[in-house]
């Protein structure tokens, strides 16, 4: 697993962020991984990401079980992390000391706090793409993404979903 403190020495472009949506499902992940290591681009995931795939699988097994099915995402999600682990291109960083970079995100779109978060964690740590599934992040307006990157000298900051 890669230091945060090497994010800032590596090219922007090479910097991926990864919401929690687009942490649920491993299928999606698959390519990911080829991508990675033949681009040399850097999966970066925050506390925030984790915490709230992991929470959203329990809660869809917990509601899967409830109707008699097996509850496979948690496993698949653990499966998952496991594998991150071991992995050379990811970059797991905190949500701290991002409140500048907050504060303008909230200024330039109405988000809820966390998806507010997750833009201003990619920010913070010189990410120029974000990768989710979330409708409230993919729809938001491309200019104004590279209005708000450029203030973070990151003009190219995009929203990229799968």
């Amino acid at each position: 697993m890669l230091h945060s403190s090497k994010l800032s020495e590596r090219a922007i472009d090479k910097n991926w962020y990864f919401d929690a949506c687009a942490l649920e499902e491993k299928k999606r992940l698959g390519s990911l991984a080829t991508a990675c290591s033949k681009g040399g681009a850097i999966v970066v995931v925050s506390h925030l990401s984790l915490g709230e795939a992991y929470g959203s699988c329990v809660k869809k097994d917990n509601n899967d079980i409830s109707r008699g099915g097996e509850g496979e995402r948690l496993r698949t999600f653990n499966s998952l992390i496991q594998e991150l682990c071991n992995a050379e291109y990811l970059c797991v960083v905190s949500n701290e000391d991002i409140d500048e970079i907050l504060e303008k995100t909230r200024d330039y779109f109405k988000l809820s706090i966390t998806d507010a978060m997750h833009l201003a964690t990619a920010l913070k740590h010189h990410c120029q793409i974000v990768k989710t599934t979330d409708r409230d992040l993919s729809g938001l307006n491309a200019s104004k993404l590279k209005q708000l990157g450029s203030l973070f000298n990151n003009p190219h900051f995009q929203i990229c979903t799968f």
